[in-house]
């Protein structure tokens, strides 16, 4: 009350503006308390670390082809354990018998590790993919690491490349991905039978260069690590919970974010398709509108052009995705046009005395399957779902369609009468590489935009359409729109 009136608003602004920084500050001591802690500075911390080859993508980022077992203390990696047959070298310890999600049929009758990483959701994958490493006889872990391939070229940026003489191979940026998936695949010895050695041995190479960096170097990484970490090429899952609170409050987890009043994220699953994410472009386009009721319908049609040629090594195979689009809970179909499944003889059967997987089927109780449109629609962690095979021929073109109505009419969003706020989050798959994405909404008429949040859009001449251009979709965006009624 001691402020002169026209000082008072700009006290209050001080005033939030300090208790904001001091929310800051003190965010920022939790989280270096919590860090070091994680890091093993008073006991040791175990944490299993996951490579996902985004080239073959799969919810939480890619294929999981490798993982390691990392001790730390004191924040050093004292031991790194990577078995040299990958995930498949769990197979002689797990003695569960479970059927896999009914789309894995088409590769397997049997739900195992490599396969776990089946939500996009990171935290709900990483608690399942413990679960079955520690019933194949593995540790119990303090968290799970997961990092894209598409990472490797962006760390051998600062390092250099690396030889590696015993497999006379030397890696660069260039070549890192696709020479390790030679030797992964092709070049191994079969009567060894230890595929994934090469990344046992590439992995402390790497980390060596990287402790050799100098100053520069340092904060270059620190900045790359920064980026990859924005655009889920590293997502991380903590057992202690109020690690993961933190890890998720600086988005570090990977998670489906909560939203509303709209919501969208498309996730891709490579189910033996090779590697032929890599050579795969696919544009995007979301359209708003809203009918004389006030109904508020949402159009997405997707473009994907497999840029690969039939036969050729790792990507000259059918692209087979299970797509499923996320969306608000409540939402209703209305159609799907381009979805088709591959054919019952190419599924594998249903295996004596295998079970269904709880978890699993909870999260999908009450999934029914739309034959005209072979389309799967139930509901999963709050939101609705809509999923269906897209499958795409090398050297060739699929177009896909899902057109569904939003749980609200656009009269709801204006509580007030006057104002009204429509938003949508478009939440980004860990490994995708959508080529384009745009959005467009169509603003009925009596109403008036009076300000863009988030992406910007710029407004069609003579209409109520707004045109939303995303130029490289790396990370998860923010639509919204401040709209006021017209003579209200």
């Amino acid at each position: 009350q001691s402020f002169p009136i026209d000082e008072r608003q700009t006290a209050v602004s001080a005033l939030r503006a300090v208790h904001d920084v001091r929310n800051a500050v003190e965010k920022a001591s939790e989280a270096t308390n919590a860090l070091a802690d994680s890091i093993g500075s008073a006991t040791l911390r175990r944490y299993l670390v996951l490579f996902q080859n985004n080239a073959e993508l799969r919810p939480t980022g890619g294929f999981i082809g490798s993982y390691a077992l990392i001790d730390v203390v004191h924040g050093q990696i004292r031991k790194v354990e990577i078995p040299p047959g990958g995930p498949y070298d769990l197979r002689a310890g797990f003695h569960e018998r479970l059927n896999p999600p009914e789309p894995l049929r088409l590769i397997t009758s049997q739900w195992e590790f490599q396969d776990a990483n089946w939500w996009a959701d990171f935290p709900t994958s990483a608690r399942k993919l413990m679960w079955f490493y520690e019933k194949a006889g593995g540790p119990t872990v303090d968290g799970i690491i997961a990092i894209n391939a598409s990472f490797l070229p962006r760390l051998l940026s600062l390092s250099g490349s690396i030889s590696l003489n015993e497999y006379n191979k030397k890696l660069t940026t260039d070549n890192a991905i696709i020479e390790l998936q030679r030797a992964v695949e092709q070049e191994y010895d079969r009567a060894d039978n230890k595929p994934k050695q090469i990344i046992a041995d590439a992995f402390p190479v790497v980390l060596q260069s990287l402790s050799q960096l100098n100053a520069d170097a340092t904060l270059q990484l620190v900045s790359i690590l920064t980026d990859a970490i924005s655009k889920k090429e590293i997502q991380f899952f903590f057992t202690n919970e109020e690690y993961q609170s933190l890890a998720r409050d600086f988005e570090l987890t990977g998670e489906m974010k909560p939203f509303s009043p709209d919501y969208s994220m498309l996730v891709s699953t490579n189910i033996g398709g090779g590697k032929s994410d890599a050579v795969l472009s696919t544009e995007v386009h979301r359209d708003m509108h809203v009918d004389e009721k006030g109904s508020i319908t949402i159009s997405l049609a997707l473009t994907r052009t497999h840029n690969g040629v039939k036969g050729e090594a790792f990507v000259g195979v059918q692209h087979n995705d299970y797509l499923r689009l996320y969306v608000p809970a409540g939402s209703k179909l209305i159609s799907a046009s381009g979805f088709q499944a591959p054919p019952p003889s190419e599924q594998n059967p249903t295996l004596q005395n295998y079970t269904n997987d709880d978890s699993l089927m909870n999260s999908e109780k009450d999934k029914i399957h739309i034959v005209d449109s072979s389309i799967d629609v139930w509901n999963e962690q709050g939101r609705g779902v809509f999923g269906g095979w897209l499958l795409t021929k090398p050297s060739s073109l699929s177009h896909a369609s899902i057109v569904y109505q939003l749980p609200y009419r656009f009269e709801e969003l204006f509580p007030s009468g006057k104002q009204g706020m429509y938003a949508v989050l478009l939440q980004r798959q860990s490994g995708s590489t959508l080529s384009s994405y745009d959005a467009t909404f169509e603003i009925p008429a009596g109403y008036d935009v009076e300000l863009n949040y988030g992406s910007p859009c710029t407004k069609e001449s003579g209409s109520q359409k707004l045109v939303c251009m995303i130029d490289s979709f790396e990370r998860d965006e923010f639509i919204g729109f401040l709209m006021t009624r017209k003579n209200y």
